[in-house]
Parts: structure tokens; sequence; C-alpha cells
């Protein structure tokens, strides 16, 4: 089963504010440049379609933000770069975990070291650790002592 970590809805909603206000100056321009003569009249329609592309964008960011990663049985991936890359892997490749400075650090077998920001993903930190910890100890055959 996989898990899925989205972007945290503060960080989403300065997106939105942030598009609105790109529509909000595109409108501006577009109401001032389309009605005029000659070449400034494209500009003015230019602006219309960054108007709708920002609205479009604030819709999506507001509606379901983007997923910033996967964990799976076999691994994790992310779009976010890191020092190494892009942030993906398998499992059996990690090390070592640790968390430091608000960055989740995965030191891998080759000596690499893989960072992941954790300021996007506020609300569900816990939980993402806990479920990196569960998914590492899978992996490499770990279980709970019972005795």
């Amino acid at each position: 089963m996989s898990s899925t970590y989205r972007l945290d809805r503060s960080v989403a909603l300065v997106t939105v504010g942030v598009s609105l206000m790109v529509a909000a100056v595109a409108v501006f321009v577009a109401f001032l440049l389309a009605p005029l003569d000659g070449a400034v009249r494209w500009i003015g329609y230019g602006a219309i379609v960054v108007a709708a592309l920002a609205l479009v964008s604030a819709l999506r960011f507001a509606l379901r933000p983007p997923v910033l990663l996967r964990l799976d049985a076999d691994g994790y991936r992310s779009r976010t770069r890191s020092a190494g890359g892009i942030f993906t892997g398998r499992w059996l490749d990690v090390e070592d975990v640790t968390v430091s400075d608000d960055v989740l650090r995965l030191a891998m077998t080759d000596g690499a070291e893989q960072r992941l920001p954790l300021d996007f993903i506020r609300r569900e930190r816990m939980r993402l650790l806990k479920d990196v910890h569960d998914r590492l100890n899978t992996a490499h055959g770990y279980r709970r002592f019972e005795g």
C-alpha cells in the first residue's frame, strides 16, 4: 500500500494568493491595453491569457495541493530535488535516516546522501517519519521484539 504526502494547506494557500494577485494585475493590464489599436492590443490579449492561466493555477492549488512524496513497499519518489538529484530511491539502498534542521536526511549504501526539506509537510510530519521508519524496517526484515 502506498502513502502520499501533499503540500501543506497553508503553503498551498500562499500560492493561491500569489496566483490571484497575478491574475488581478493581468486583468488590469488587459483592461488598459486590449481596447487600443496596433501591436499594444496583442499585449492586452496576452494579459488575458496570463490572467486565465493564473486563475486555473489558483483553482488547482486550492482544490488539490500537489503531491510532494509517495512511499510504497519498494521505495520512495518525489519531484523535490535534493543535493544529489531527485529525491527517489529504494528502501534497501537506505543505510541511515536522520532529521536535523527541518530536513529528512537519508544516507545511502553507496555513500551518497539525499535530503528532503520538511517545511512543506508541517501537519503530517510525524506520520511521515513513522511511515519512513516502518517501511525501512519492513524492507530490511526487522520486526518488533516479542518476548
